[in-house]
């Protein structure tokens, strides 16, 4: 930031007020050295302006009253001419005082945009550094130092004040996972990332085939959906279209994360925390959901069909154009979520709460709400044709036919 200069002309020469260093202190000084001379010089010279009364020759002489009378005009004139010099030193001392301020505040202003500067290259510096380092521990072998890295990565988009910053860590994140599935990455407690087929994982719950990650992917997926949200044009992760088909993720916590278009087909989300999380148009078809926490979860367009939500949580959930199709939702908590136009054909509801639910033109054929609680639900639209709905809890009118299940519906077992 460069300072505003002024100058003005004396005689040739161009006298510099404002500017930097000793050349402004220089012109400041050689003003008021001036003004104090051409002070003294009119101090001196003013009583020439005021000239003592003589009378013209043949003239007669003055009276004594009217001599004492012009001269105590004359000394009047004097005295007020040199007041009003002085005041004008004054004025232009003060002149002076506002310039030399004025000079120092902006001397101020660059130092400070200096010292900004310099702080603002450093800082850069200092996270430039912090990103090499933490690359580095992403390729080590030992899986310590990668997670290290990763937790590093994820400290440095917080950190950063900078949208870019934050993208490339999820760029780098990003392609971390997907190189590391595409490999088939699976638990290990050292060493890099190494292929393997599938193998079983024993949860307790069935004995599906399951693929359990490495701690290290574990963390970066759970980093990447976790960053903080930064303008509109910063993702949180680059997933959209990756496979996590057949993965462990068990009781993993990706609250308020993105995984918009994902394929989680067969996944274990056993008692994960999904809390806000953005599944738009994800494909979690026989996905294990049980007990997972999915509440405000955004769901629209995803494929839930055969998936296991049971005991699951979906309280404010939005699945509009959701698929349900034999989705076993047993005592479900589905209060207030949005199933407007979703497909729930054949899906297992029994025990669940739909209350104050919206069902608007949504598809429940053969559907099991077998002790549901549909208190306040809305069913504008809706197509229940074939629906059990034995002990159900109603406050408000259907609006269609009831139909037994074993009338339009091939048999059914519950897996309740």
């Amino acid at each position: 930031m460069k300072p505003a200069s002024l100058h003005f002309k004396v005689g040739r020469r161009h006298v510099q007020l404002l500017g930097g260093g000793a050349f402004g202190l220089a012109g400041l000084g050689s003003v008021l050295a001036l003004a104090i001379l051409l002070a003294g010089w009119a101090w001196i010279k003013v009583p020439d302006l005021y000239p003592p009364y003589v009378a013209p020759i043949g003239a007669p002489p003055l009276t004594p009253e009217v001599a004492a009378s012009r001269d105590a005009t004359r000394a009047q004139a004097v005295v007020t001419t040199r007041a009003s010099v002085l005041a004008a030193l004054a004025g232009l001392g003060a002149l002076i005082t506002i310039a030399i301020n004025y000079r120092n505040f902006l001397l101020n202003a660059r130092t400070l945009a200096t010292t900004q500067e310099t702080f603002r290259v450093a800082e850069r510096g200092h996270l430039t550094d912090r990103y090499s380092k933490a690359i580095e521990q992403l390729g080590h072998e030992s899986i310590a130092i990668r997670l290290g890295g990763i937790y590093a990565l994820q400290q440095l988009a917080v950190d950063t004040g900078r949208d870019s910053d934050q993208a490339t860590v999820v760029e780098v994140l990003s392609a971390f996972v997907r190189l590391n599935l595409r490999d088939g990455a699976i638990a290990k407690s050292d060493g890099p990332a190494t292929a393997a087929a599938p193998h079983r994982v024993d949860n307790g719950r069935d004995s599906r085939t399951s693929i359990e990650p490495r701690a290290d992917v574990l963390a970066a997926i759970s980093v990447l959906a976790q960053l903080l949200v930064r303008g509109d044009v910063v993702d949180r992760a680059h997933f959209n279209g990756l496979d996590f088909g057949g993965l462990d993720l068990s009781n993993c916590r990706l609250a308020g994360g993105s995984l918009t278009r994902v394929t989680l087909k067969d996944v274990d989300l056993f008692g994960a925390d999904l809390t806000d999380i953005d599944l738009t148009r994800a494909d979690l078809a026989r996905a294990d959901l049980a007990r997972a926490d999915l509440a405000f979860a955004n769901l629209a367009g995803a494929n839930l069909s055969g998936a296991d939500l049971l005991d699951a949580k979906l309280t404010d959930a939005t699945l509009i154009d959701t698929r349900l199709t034999g989705t076993r939702l047993m005592r479900a908590s589905l209060v207030r979520a949005e199933l407007g136009n979703a497909d729930l054909t054949r899906a297992f509801l029994v025990g669940a709460d739909l209350t104050e639910a919206d069902l608007r033109d949504a598809k429940l054929n053969c559907a099991n709400l077998t002790d549901a609680d549909l208190t306040d639900a809305i069913f504008t639209g809706a197509d229940i044709t074939g629906a059990t709905v034995r002990a159900v809890q109603l406050s408000v009118s259907i609006g269609a036919p009831l139909w037994s299940a074993a009338d339009t519906c091939a048999s059914e077992t519950d897996p309740a």
